[in-house]
């Protein structure tokens, strides 16, 4: 059965969000195309910062869109399509990196040497800089499992906030809450982080 071919979109259309994610929830598979070709960047960079520039991240990134596919249903309109999109994304990260950690531990635990190669594009621009590049992997692997220790609203927010570089605003509208909160809220998960990082370093 030869799959029906995709219609081309006037332009107007690829401009709206709103508008491509109710076509597409209507089936219209080129409107679901063209949102990620809108969105596919930022995710994929979204992906690299939080696991690292590896075959993970990108195979995030397209389980990002695969899962909106499935869920475009569950999509409502009161938000914004790319921030319904960007929540599936953290969400997918922070299960891999959770996922991750206890993989490495049971390794470690039967005595294995394991050295994620999460920043292998920066050692390779910085050959000549071999040692630095090694304590940086080192240092954001100690991040990502302690953000994948710290309970999913601290590492949700410090996400947002120290890695995206999001601003109170943006974090605000995205967990729906006032600024004042994500602040409070902002400064309860860097105390947590700061607790499993010193524990870490004494292991």
């Amino acid at each position: 059965m030869t799959r029906p071919p995709v219609k081309p979109l006037p332009d107007e259309r690829l401009q709206d969000d709103a508008g491509l994610a109710s076509l597409a929830q209507q089936g219209d598979r080129g409107a679901f195309e063209a949102l990620v070709k809108v969105h596919q960047k930022k995710i994929l960079n979204t992906c690299y910062r939080l696991v690292g520039y590896s075959v993970d991240a990108r195979e995030l990134a397209a389980d990002t869109f695969a899962e909106a596919f499935r869920s475009l249903k569950n999509f409502r309109q009161e938000s914004r399509f790319g921030t319904w999109l960007y929540r599936i994304a953290l969400n997918l990260c922070f299960q891999h990196l959770r996922q991750k950690t206890r993989s490495r531990r049971l390794l470690v635990g039967e005595g294995e040497q394991t050295l994620e190669n999460q920043t292998a594009g920066i050692a390779s621009a910085k050959t000549q800089l071999a040692s630095e590049a090694l304590e940086w992997e080192e240092t954001m692997v100690t991040v990502r499992e302690t953000l994948a220790e710290i309970s999913k609203p601290h590492a949700e927010i410090l996400i947002l906030c120290d890695i995206e570089g999001l601003s109170y605003a943006e974090v605000s509208k995205l967990l729906r809450c006032p600024p004042g909160t994500v602040m409070s809220r902002l400064s309860r998960a860097r105390e947590a982080f700061r607790k499993v990082w010193n524990q870490l370093a004494k292991d």
